[in-house]
């Protein structure tokens, strides 16, 4: 992503009415309203937004990918996400849901998008390393948090029994990969701290971090793995950071990793588990695809890809 393709498109979200900023890593997250008159600066590498009383610096050399992203779990609600080269949010541009705060809106529905996002859409959607992302729930907030530390544990253990998953720890730039078929051969939860163990290591992650278990389903090669399809179960903090990725077995490669065609079983694989939990409260689906890019005549679950 270039620094000064991202710049503009700031530039532009900053000089919408009403649009608020937000930055979010880990459990800690701050909100930015910017008043009449007040926009950014943007200097070669850096954008600089600042308010009567607080001031938030970016460096847009960290942007790597842009998603319009169309939540429609929570509202519906419409933003732009700056995020690094791992897809964690750096920035977040939030246009607010159909006709909040002057913004506008197409239609007299609840669900219709606001006229400033659609526009944004239009305008920067075929850009290159942008993408259109849309994120579905249908279990509701995970505010039971025993309840939804099960649900972690439930389907943690049902992907390690399978043998099939690929599990994936990132650590600031450091990453932790777990490859099958022999993985882990036990989990235990524990007062909120799960691990996974073997006999040559073992893995802690804190679920009482955990905010969000995301089902994605990323179509032309948005993953970061080039492939068609790639799908995985995230486990999300606050911010969308990613504290732990299970990855399904590739639809497109084979078991020695070679290129083939579209392996039917490995989606339904997906497909089942997704099923499975889709209900539980804290559970999303996210579906992204190169923006501009044609819709798949059969998204594999049923939800369309926004255009």
């Amino acid at each position: 992503m270039e620094t000064a393709r991202a710049g503009a498109l700031l530039r532009e979200l900053a000089e919408l009415d009403g649009t608020a900023f937000s930055i979010a890593h880990g459990g800690v997250a701050g909100v930015f309203e910017l008043g009449t008159g007040e926009r950014p600066r943007v200097d070669s590498d850096r954008a600089t937004l600042s308010g009567k009383d607080w001031r938030v610096l970016v460096d847009l050399r960290d942007v790597n990918l842009i998603a319009l992203t169309e939540d429609q779990g929570r509202g519906p609600r419409y933003s732009v996400v700056f995020a690094d080269t791992a897809g964690e949010a750096l920035l977040q541009a939030h246009l607010g849901a159909a006709g909040a705060r002057g913004n506008g809106s197409t239609g007299t529905g609840s669900g219709a998008a606001p006229d400033a996002w659609l526009a944004i859409r239009d305008r920067w959607g075929k850009e290159p390393g942008v993408r259109s992302v849309t994120i579905q729930r249908s279990g509701g907030e995970a505010e039971d948090r025993e309840v939804f530390v099960q649900t972690l544990s439930d389907i943690t253990e049902e992907l390690r029994e399978s043998g099939r998953i690929n599990f994936v720890l990132a650590v600031g730039s450091s990453v932790i990969e777990a490859f099958p078929p022999t993985v882990f051969d036990r989990l235990s939860v524990e007062k909120g701290y799960m691990t996974l163990a073997n006999a040559g290591m073992h893995v802690h992650v804190n679920f009482r971090r955990v905010e969000t278990l995301r089902f994605c389903e990323e179509h032309g090669g948005v993953s970061g793995h080039g492939l068609p399809l790639s799908l995985s179960v995230k486990y999300c903090a606050a911010g969308g950071r990613t504290l732990l990725k299970a990855i399904f077995p590739f639809p497109h490669l084979d078991d020695e990793f070679k290129p083939c065609e579209l392996q039917p079983e490995r989606v339904e694989f997906f497909r089942r588990v997704q099923e499975r939990y889709a209900s539980r409260p804290g559970v999303e689906l996210l579906v992204a695809s190169p923006s501009g890019a044609p819709i798949p005549a059969e998204p594999i679950t049923g939800v369309l890809l926004s255009a």
